[in-house]
């Protein structure tokens, strides 16, 4: 006798037992005066929101484990229950169908809300249940887990309206003029309908492909609101609607999140089609998402989807007024755009050649393994995943700043720099072959000194050797002061603008500034834009030391834009050996600014100066430091990570990296290395987890055949082989 939809405290009750006793939720429909059939009516709206509560309670995952234990259950829960919770039967197909091809708007978007919980809730029901299938490590055939996922995916098809209800929802128009009443009813069931739309691309793949759709009108819809969804050519829009657009802008981001993520689910979007981008910030990592899908299945990236960060890393940040120029009159182009305009030429190039290009990379680097005949050298041909895309060969030269950003962050790729160092050649031999922008010495100028900047960055990698501080200029310090007292611009696009004038300074003039002059122009531009930041600092000299006096007052704002490999890139062993650098360096390793998705990659600079220390002589052990460094890493991991992501770091620092084997296998470490050896040995592997055992396996058979063959071992002390052999 329990009336929800009349009394509040009846309403709360049913709330909380259901939450508490989720396996009641599908017996609670069928014992429930629920109306549900839509209709314009007072009841029907009222019960519809009730309906989307309890759906939405989130999934019990302690039903997942075994009673009174962590332990997980291996038998799942029992279909009936689950589809209960996510697409209950009183809800039913025919329902849904009604109430989203109802005449009513309401009773469409008051359909439309609840269906989408219901898809959210089945989404978030069948991610877990994937995970736990992961954990247990079920087969396809006989896993408990993946055969109750397929017959829940298989039910909730037969539960939900069919793929062209809902494309019909959101290619409808409005009849008659659009007002602004109109106009606002229309934008929420657009957006209602857009989320459907990804929730089925995600969910139900058999349905859409069984429906003829052009996901690519989509995106050009959302981003261009005179265009029709529909077949038709186009749909009057009334001023009033454009005026009311200026003020929408939340719904359009929302729609536009949602295309973006259909059409990462998408296997009929046509990727060579050109759009439009936005700057809107969840549209920048759904926009990644989808860029990494699309370019990921192609020729060009299909070796290794993971490098395609690295390109978007490489794209620039630079913000210019309209008439930006140089000292000597020599106009500044919007990089943003010239960049993206050259990319995708290049794109569509290698595209439809890519064996062409893919042989002029093989070729280059075919004659640096050739020149070289160092030890220890990793060739590509065994490695094809390190390879870089052949669109790098199509980088034309007015890009050059964006080729040494891309070259750089390629490093965390590749297994040895002399590949990296090969295209800073070739990248040197085209700009001594074309000679450019011969008619500006400025822009001339500011060309060489990204090659410069390029190979400084490289040797940086391999060891931070610090050139001495650059003196005071009383020219700069004029400069300097007369940029401190300008005030902040009202507009925002001019304030960013303003910031990236000085950024142009700095890479224009190429005047040597000291590390209190940085700091100086660091703080104006935080002032000015604190998004400039990462832009800046990519401006800096590695071996000046200017780095990390810069922006002590500003860890907050750095610790969410800079990415972890250039911080690392800026790290002198003396530097990196005080605590506080080293906990900088450690929170930017797990923060989501690094160039890499791939935890393991983010260690390249780190094992690349591993493998450059034995080369080395200094003050202060690097190998020591970088070990240090990374025990440091391991240590926060185990308190911040997943175990996925340990395995991985594991992975990259014991048995991935040839860089890595150069450390294991080394009868030449100092007692100190040898102790910080050990520390980290203990950090990142358990004496008695099996995969770790296999991890160090290699390790410990290559020291156990030394220790029987060889008659001085004893005099081997301070090697790895201790290490591993007292460590697992």
């Amino acid at each position: 006798g329990i009336k929800v939809n009349e009394d509040p405290r009846q309403q709360e009750l049913i709330f909380k037992i259901l939450q508490a006793f989720p396996e009641l939720v599908s017996g609670y429909w069928s014992a429930v005066n629920l109306t549900l059939e839509p209709r314009l009516s007072s009841r029907w709206i009222t019960n519809i929101p009730i309906l989307g509560t309890i759906i939405f309670f989130p999934v019990p995952t302690n039903s997942f484990t075994l009673p009174n234990s962590q332990h997980i259950n291996p038998s799942p829960p029992a279909l009936n229950v689950v589809l209960g919770n996510a697409i209950p039967s009183v809800l039913s197909k025919n329902f849904l169908t009604k109430g989203l091809q109802s005449a009513s708007s309401l009773v469409q978007h008051s359909t439309a809300l609840p269906l989408s919980k219901c898809l959210a809730k089945l989404d978030c029901i069948l991610s877990i249940s994937r995970e736990t299938a992961s954990k247990l490590e079920e087969d396809e055939e006989n896993g408990q887990w993946l055969k109750r996922i397929r017959e829940l995916e298989a039910e909730a098809e037969k539960r939900v309206p069919e793929f062209t209800v809902i494309v019909g929802m959101v290619q409808q128009k409005p009849a008659g003029p659009t007002n602004e009443s109109q106009a606002i009813k229309m934008a929420l069931l657009t957006e209602a309908g857009l989320r459907l739309l990804w929730f089925y691309h995600k969910l139900f793949p058999r349905l859409v492909s069984s429906v003829k759709f052009d996901a690519g009108k989509l995106l050009l819809n959302v981003f261009d609101p005179s265009v029709s969804l529909s077949e038709d050519e186009s749909m009057d829009v009334d001023k009033d609607a454009n005026t009311l657009q200026e003020n929408s802008n939340g719904m359009d981001v929302l729609r536009q999140l949602h295309v973006l993520r259909l059409l990462k689910e998408s296997d009929q979007f046509g990727w060579l089609n050109k759009f439009r981008s936005s700057a809107q910030t969840n549209l920048h990592r759904a926009t990644g998402e989808l860029t990494t899908r699309i370019l990921g299945s192609s020729i060009l990236f299909s070796h290794d989807t993971e490098e395609i960060t690295l390109w978007l890393h490489a794209i620039p940040e630079t913000k210019r007024a309209l008439q930006a120029t140089t000292l000597d009159e020599t106009p500044l182009a919007d990089e943003v755009a010239a960049v993206l305009v050259f990319l995708d030429d290049c794109i569509q190039r290698c595209s439809k050649t890519p064996y062409r290009y893919l042989e002029e990379s093989v070729k280059l680097f075919d004659e640096a393994e050739s020149s070289d005949q160092a030890q220890g050298f990793t060739y590509l041909r065994d490695d094809p995943k390190s390879f870089p895309s052949p669109l790098l060969m199509t980088m034309p030269l007015a890009i050059v700043t964006s080729v040494r950003k891309l070259v750089l962050t390629l490093a965390t790729k590749l297994q040895d720099l002399r590949h990296v160092w090969t295209i800073h050649a070739k990248l040197e031999e085209i700009l001594i072959a074309t000679n450019p922008a011969t008619k500006s010495k400025v822009i001339r100028e500011a060309i060489n000194r990204e090659t410069q900047l390029l190979a400084n960055s490289l040797r940086s990698i391999e060891y931070l050797v610090a050139q001495s501080p650059a003196s005071a200029n009383s020219a700069v310090e004029t400069f300097l002061e007369q940029v401190e007292e300008l005030a902040i611009p009202s507009s925002s696009e001019a304030a960013a603008h303003s910031a990236f004038e000085l950024i142009d300074w700095i890479r224009l003039l190429n005047i040597p500034l000291n590390p209190t002059q940085v700091k100086r122009l660091f703080d104006v531009v935080v002032r000015f834009c604190p998004s400039a930041v990462k832009e800046f600092m990519y401006q800096l000299d590695p071996t000046m030391g200017q780095f990390w006096s810069t922006f002590t007052e500003h860890r907050e704002l750095v610790l969410t834009m800079l990415p972890f490999e250039l911080a690392q890139l800026h790290s002198s062993p003396e530097q990196t050996t005080k605590k506080q650098i080293r906990d900088y360096l450690v929170s930017l390793f797990f923060s989501d600014s690094a160039w890499n998705t791939s935890l393991g990659r983010r260690m390249s600079f780190g094992l690349h100066r591993l493998a450059s220390a034995f080369k080395a002589n200094g003050s202060i052990s690097i190998r020591q430091v970088e070990l240090s460094l990374l025990r440091s890493i391991f240590q926060s991991s185990r308190l911040i990570r997943t175990q996925p992501d340990l395995s991985e770091l594991k992975r990259a620092l014991f048995s991935d990296s040839s860089l890595s084997k150069a450390v294991c296998f080394s009868r030449d470490l100092s007692p100190s290395e040898t102790i910080e050896l050990a520390r980290l040995v203990n950090s990142a592997l358990y004496i008695n987890d099996s995969a770790d055992q296999a991890i160090a396996r290699a390790s410990c058979s290559y020291w156990l055949s030394i220790t029987q063959s060889d008659a001085d071992f004893s005099t081997l002390s301070t090697g790895f082989d201790k290490v591993i052999l007292s460590a697992i």
